[in-house]
């Protein structure tokens, strides 16, 4: 089987020339080798390699006749030089419009990195199907809390007797005290999430849309409002159902599902809010769903002791669709109201109003609503106006002025 030639046309392109016969220096010229094919023919490749040698051979003559030419001719010769000099000056032309047309680089800014918040809507449920319905409201626990080496190694200072600042103090101080990796996480949220959370802008239209009317008892001792968070601060449900938990409340869906969520109630949940309510107006407001949350409230509050619930569709909607509990859906004068919630930045918008606790999960030796109790009792309700008192004793209003967690807890709480 005859095998045709695979070679391509050699492409001709005659060498061109100054008017004196020499040949410009930066001519580009297509090497025969760049256009060579691959073939099986013989015949071809000794047809291709006698003809690239013959062009090898009558470019070495045209090169000898210029030298020869230059050599004859002074004139000549000194026009190759004006054509050199004339493309020098020509690059260095090229050159320094290329330098000009390059962008300016920007100025350069440090930026301090931020991990995105676990806010109210991310919840975590025991089993799969919990996580389709997402009826509940919970965080997880980071796994490596700060250290915070620099102020245990340094501080003498001596410990505070004051609701959760005291505990906090211990638990920098001392990483083998109970729950000081909780304490730890816990202080490094705030830090990292109210700054976030705060600065994200509320619509004036949703709280118009979301506010409440809800009628205020005047027969209390106090005229103050103790609202409760719920998941993680009065109760948690388990994020997976074999962990162990106090009791199961089924929740059946409207399409006829039924779910069992395992439930762990804080110490002293049940009494605070049954002590509290004979003193001043106790509220339950919870980003979960009510249909969850009403079977939760109903074992805390039995005896039906609390003014008010407030579900998730009462929550404020914030940046990337996430839920905040917002004071301003309240018809309640807020130097009268006090928010509870393990999450600090839930009421990063107000801050003078909320009072942090440490999330609860499974502790059965957990005290957190028992010194919470004492403090409510002997600085809350007493006083005319909530918010500077909780700004003097927990300031998170001041935790952004510092440049990390190590540094605000040292010069805030020490």
């Amino acid at each position: 089987m005859e095998i045709n030639c695979k070679l391509p046309p050699r492409i001709k392109m005659n060498p061109l020339y100054y008017s004196n016969g020499v040949r410009p220096m930066n001519q580009q010229r297509i090497n025969p080798n760049d256009q060579r094919r691959y073939t099986t023919d013989l015949d071809a490749q000794r047809k291709y390699s006698k003809s690239q040698n013959q062009y090898q051979q009558n470019d070495s003559n045209v090169n000898n006749k210029n030298s020869i030419q230059n050599q004859k001719s002074p004139g000549i010769a000194r026009a190759n030089t004006a054509d050199k000099q004339q493309l020098e000056d020509l690059k260095k032309q090229y050159n320094s419009n290329q330098e000009k047309k390059k962008p300016q680089q920007p100025q350069l800014f440090k930026v301090q990195s931020q991990a995105k918040p676990i806010f109210e809507n991310f919840s975590k449920t025991q089993s799969q199907k919990l996580k389709n319905h997402s009826f509940v409201t919970q965080h997880k626990m980071n796994e490596k809390p700060h250290s915070f080496k620099q102020i245990a190694q340094t501080s003498s200072s001596h410990l505070s007797n004051l609701y959760y600042v005291g505990d906090l103090q211990n638990a920098i101080l001392n990483q083998q005290s109970k729950n000081s990796g909780l304490f730890r996480e816990h202080i490094e949220a705030s830090f990292t999430y109210i700054p976030i959370i705060k600065n994200l802008e509320i619509e004036k239209q949703q709280l118009k849309e979301k506010l409440l009317n809800i009628p205020l008892d005047k027969t209390k001792k106090y005229n103050k409002t103790i609202i409760f968070d719920m998941d993680e601060t009065l109760i948690h449900c388990n994020e997976d159902e074999n962990d162990k938990c106090q009791l199961k409340i089924d929740i059946q869906f409207e399409d006829g599902e039924i779910i069992l969520a395992g439930i762990n109630i804080r110490n002293f949940a049940k009494e605070i809010i049954k002590k509290l309510s004979d003193l001043c107006e106790v509220m339950i407001f919870t980003a979960s769903q009510d249909i969850y949350a009403n079977k939760v409230i109903n074992i805390l509050d039995p005896n039906q002791k609390l003014s008010y619930r407030i579900f998730r569709e009462s929550c404020i909607t914030v940046g990337d669709n996430n839920l905040i509990k917002h004071l301003g859906v309240l018809n309640r004068d807020l130097k009268n109201v006090v928010l509870i919630d393990n999450s600090s930045y839930s009421f990063a918008h107000h801050l003078e109003n909320g009072i942090p606790i440490l999330p609860y999960y499974n502790d059965e030796k957990d005290n957190q609503l028992i010194k919470l109790y004492r403090y409510l009792c002997q600085y809350i309700l007493p006083v005319d106006d909530v918010r500077p008192v909780i700004l003097e004793h927990f300031k998170l209003h001041k935790l952004h002025q510092y440049d990390n967690v190590e540094e605000a807890v040292q010069n805030l709480y020490f």
